[in-house]
């Protein structure tokens, strides 16, 4: 994985969601309607792997693909090639929670 912004998809039970995240040296932020996200991730020998701080910035929406908790920790794990990575989120708040996640590079940030 380069570093830029990409668009991320998540596919849970209920719907498919749409957002994008930046990564940079290491780095990843990201914003939803109802969360926000940060922390860090590494890729070597072409696996992905990140800890990420989810935190809840609009209690007004309902939550689809993810829990309706004020914060927990996701961490994302899977394959990845340069551009592309194709991932599942795991929060051991919430045993048994399993969301795949893709990534694609968009642009340069």
């Amino acid at each position: 994985m380069r570093n830029g912004i990409y668009r991320v998809w998540a596919r849970g039970p209920e719907a498919r969601s749409s957002s994008a995240v930046v990564l940079r040296d290491g780095d990843l932020i990201a914003c939803h309607p109802v969360f926000g996200f940060f922390g860090q991730y590494a890729v070597a020998k072409g696996h992905f792997s990140a800890a990420v701080s989810c935190r809840r910035v609009n209690r007004n929406l309902t939550p689809v693909n993810l829990p309706a908790l004020e914060a927990f920790e996701l961490t994302l794990e899977g394959p990845a090639g340069r551009e592309f990575a194709s991932l599942i989120g795991t929060i051991k708040e919430v045993p048994g929670f399993r969301l795949p996640f893709e990534f694609a590079w968009l642009c340069e940030a």
